[in-house]
């Protein structure tokens, strides 16, 4: 899965989701004035996980989040933290 993500692949497990590398860089105004060893600022691994199309709505819905709920949950005082 590295080799691949290093090769600059897009690594898809079977239920799950699809993996792939993107590069965070810093902008410029001429394209001609980019600079990879000065301008890329690091690189991300990205998950997409599966989902599929609504026909009617044409939202994505994704298997992982599609049950998914937010609770409140209680403040916990943690005191002061130098202690």
């Amino acid at each position: 899965m590295r080799r691949a993500l290093l090769d600059g692949k897009k690594v898809e497990l079977d239920g799950i989701g699809t993996f792939h590398v993107v590069a965070k860089s810093e902008g410029v105004e001429n394209p001609d004035d980019f600079n990879i060893g000065k301008h890329i600022k690091g690189y991300q691994v990205k998950f997409l996980p599966i989902g599929h199309r609504d026909p009617i709505t044409w939202t994505v819905q994704r298997e992982f989040t599609s049950k998914a709920t937010a609770v409140r949950q209680p403040i916990y005082d943690l005191g002061d933290e130098d202690e």
